[in-house]
C-alpha cells in the first residue's frame, strides 16, 4: 500500500476494530456487579457474560483465520466488524441474562473475525521493511486497549451511575433518552442548570468526583 493517507486510514481501520474487540472484554469484567445488580441475577451467573465472549472467540480464531484465506481478509473484516457492531447494540438493549449472552456470543464471533485477520492485513498494508514496525504497533494497541480497559469502564459506570439518578432505568430505553434529550443531558449544550458538570463548564470536576464516589462503592475482593 502506497504511503500516506491511504495507509494512515487503513491503520486507523484495523485500529479502531482491533480496540474495540479488546477494550469490550477488559471493561465488561468491571461492570459485572453492576450488570448483576441491573438484571437481577447471581453473581456466579453474571460471569458467563464474559465467558459467552471468550469462549466464542477462543473456538472460531482458528476457522474464521481459514476461511479469510478463501474469501478475502477485508471481507472477512468488514462482515467482523459490522457484527461486532450490531451485536454490542444488541447488548446494550438485553432485557434478561439469556439475551444478553447470546448478543456477547455474537460479539465474540466478531471479535474472532476482526482479530483473526490482523496480522494478514498488517501485512498487506506495510511494506516489508516496515513489517516489525506495522506488528509492534498493533501489538501496542492491544497492550493499551487492555490497560486502559478498567479505567475507561469506572468513567463509564461513574456517568452512567449518576444519570440513574436522573433518568431511573424503569423509564425504558425511548423514554430514558427522550428525557435526557428534553433535560439537556447532551454534551454538546453547555451550561444548562440541569445539565450538573456534564457541560462543559465543570464537566471534568463532575466526573472526577463520581469516579472517586464509584471506586469507594465498588465491591472489594473477600467481600
Amino acid at each position: 500500500m502506497p504511503a500516506g493517507w491511504p495507509r494512515r486510514l487503513a491503520v486507523a481501520t484495523i485500529t479502531i476494530g482491533l480496540m474495540m474487540s479488546v477494550l469490550s472484554n477488559s471493561m465488561t469484567n468491571l461492570a459485572l456487579p453492576y450488570i448483576a445488580q441491573d438484571l437481577n441475577i447471581t453473581a456466579e451467573s453474571s460471569i458467563w457474560i464474559v465467558n459467552a465472549t471468550q469462549i466464542a472467540l477462543i473456538i472460531s480464531l482458528l476457522p474464521v483465520a481459514a476461511l479469510a484465506d478463501i474469501v478475502g481478509y477485508r471481507h472477512v473484516y468488514r462482515f467482523g466488524l459490522a457484527l461486532f457492531s450490531v451485536a454490542s447494540i444488541g447488548c446494550a438493549l438485553a432485557p434478561s441474562l439469556p439475551w444478553l449472552i447470546a448478543a456477547r456470543t455474537v460479539q465474540g464471533l466478531g471479535g474472532a473475525a476482526i482479530m483473526a485477520v490482523q496480522p494478514a492485513l498488517v501485512r498487506a498494508i506495510y511494506p516489508r521493511a516496515m513489517l516489525g514496525r506495522g506488528l509492534g504497533f498493533n501489538t501496542t494497541v492491544v497492550a493499551t486497549s487492555l490497560a486502559a480497559g478498567p479505567s475507561l469502564g469506572a468513567a463509564l459506570l461513574a456517568i452512567t451511575s449518576a444519570d440513574d439518578e436522573r433518568n431511573p432505568p424503569e423509564l425504558g430505553v425511548l423514554d430514558r433518552e427522550i428525557k435526557r434529550v428534553k433535560n439537556g443531558r447532551v454534551f454538546l449544550i453547555a451550561g444548562s442548570e440541569d445539565t450538573s458538570g456534564h457541560g462543559t463548564t465543570g464537566r471534568a470536576k463532575f466526573w472526577k468526583d463520581e469516579l472517586a464516589k464509584l471506586l469507594q462503592t465498588a465491591p472489594r475482593r473477600g467481600q
